[in-house]
């Protein structure tokens, strides 16, 4: 579940780099580099529980990072649509 979360960060952060026009970082593009991941297992079941409350937060975090993400994307496809439609 960590390294989908990390890959779908990266794949958000990419995408969004490429929305504002800017050059992708190129490391997490080709899948060479990761945000960052714990090896770390945790034993008990209060860590456990801890570790996916912390999980579900990144991935709400995620979700709303989607989200504008979606939107910027929407935006620029309007404008761009806008800016091609003939003027009479």
């Amino acid at each position: 579940m960590s390294l989908c979360l990390l890959d779908l960060q990266a794949l958000c952060s990419i995408l969004a780099q490429r929305a504002q026009g800017k050059e992708p970082n190129l490391s997490l593009l080709l899948g060479m580099k990761s945000l960052s991941v714990s090896a770390e297992e945790s034993d008990s079941r209060e860590e456990v529980e801890e570790e996916l409350r912390v999980k579900l937060l990144e991935v709400a975090r995620l979700r709303g990072d989607i989200d504008d993400l979606r939107r910027s994307i929407s935006e620029r496809y309007a404008q761009g649509q806008g800016d091609s439609c003939v003027s009479q």
